[in-house]
């Protein structure tokens, strides 16, 4: 993301405010038809415990995802649209019940709940917690510095939960109003939602939930 800032023209910060901490639970895909990603994290936890099998089908729900279960080596990927409720709709649209249950890797917060969403549909999905994200204890300094001497025009968020972080980190370090001087640029309505009162800062949200809807922004 950082590099395709930069090609932009803009300069960039990178600034994790969550760390992601792998677990190692026990995958049994007896009867399973299909893996359903919702990150791209839970992508790398699935490849940290076993190599993807070649005959099931990868569920991403973006195109990031989708290129992380390429990379990892999934022979066949679907790429939704984009959220999880997209996700939700792809699988029911293409896949059917009876060829098997489904199993869904993600974190311990997991957005969204695809077993309640694909159940109406006849599905049964099964849920396997890989990693956890905790957040960062504090600003990370190149950004905090950054902040205080009013050199951020944007901000990029691509979760809820990243955006409540942040603002959280940003108002421990004192920094609320050089933040409001800023343009949050939010992949989702979800994310801005999450932001909301918590930063009085501009927020612009993406047309749909895909990264290079979120760089058009920048570049408009």
């Amino acid at each position: 993301m950082a590099a395709a800032v930069r090609a932009r023209g803009h300069q960039a910060i990178v600034a994790p405010v969550m760390a992601v901490h792998m677990r190692t639970p026990a995958v049994d895909l007896a009867g399973v038809q299909a893996v359903l990603f919702t990150s791209a994290n839970g992508v790398r936890a699935f490849a940290a415990m076993r190599p993807p099998p070649p005959d099931m089908v990868a569920c991403a729900v973006g195109a990031a995802t989708a290129r992380a279960a390429r990379d990892a080596g999934w022979a066949r990927v679907d790429t939704a649209g984009g959220d999880v409720d997209a996700l939700a709709a792809h699988v029911a649209a293409t896949l059917t019940p009876d060829d098997g249950v489904l199993v869904h890797v993600s974190g311990a917060a997991a957005a969204g709940d695809l077993a309640a969403a694909l159940a109406p549909h006849g599905f049964t999905v099964r849920r396997i917690v890989a990693y956890e994200v905790r957040p960062a204890p504090h600003l990370p300094e190149p950004a905090r510095h950054a902040l205080a001497a009013g050199a951020v025009d944007a901000v990029v968020l691509f979760s809820p939960r990243s955006a409540r972080i942040f603002a959280e980190l940003v108002g421990q370090a004192g920094l609320g109003s050089q933040a409001g001087a800023v343009t949050a640029f939010c992949l989702s309505q979800a994310v801005a939602d999450a932001l909301a009162g918590r930063l009085a800062c501009a927020i612009v949200v993406a047309p749909a939930p895909r990264t290079d809807d979120l760089l058009a922004l920048l570049s408009a």
